[in-house]
């Protein structure tokens, strides 16, 4: 049985997506501190255009210490804009949050990344991304 009471992922390992439709997401003239935000242009109704914001948060060095206060931060946040029946707009996203200390090398970053990029799509977690279930 697939759950997250027995939630497997691999250590190493490559993801990659196969099929679907390339987007490609431009700037958009908007200002994000510390990032950048983008947009999938192609989508012509800008209320429902959907689109990806990026954060970045260095660390604090501190002098008198010679250390870095903190960790290094990486924001992303998809939003997919849904025009509802009644004509509002909803704003559907994942948000993803990583922080990292300094010292962290590139590759313990990429492995992280490929690590949690598992819990977006692997069989373990279907029942809580669809509906929640915590079993």
């Amino acid at each position: 049985m697939s759950s997250l009471l027995a939630l497997t992922l691999s250590v190493g390992g490559t993801c990659s997506v196969a099929g679907g439709t390339v987007k490609t997401y431009t700037p958009d003239g908007q200002n994000v501190p510390n990032g950048l935000h983008v947009a999938d242009m192609s989508e012509t109704d800008m209320r429902i255009r959907p689109n990806v914001t990026f954060r970045n948060v260095v660390p604090r060095f501190e002098n008198t210490t010679g250390k870095y206060i903190g960790k290094e931060k990486r924001f992303f946040t998809l939003t997919r804009p849904k025009l509802e029946a009644d004509g509002s707009i909803s704003n559907n996203y994942v948000r993803i949050e990583a922080g990292f200390s300094p010292s962290s090398t590139a590759a313990e970053k990429a492995e992280l990344f490929t690590s949690s990029a598992q819990l977006c799509f692997d069989a373990d977690t279907t029942d809580f991304r669809s509906g929640g279930s915590l079993a």
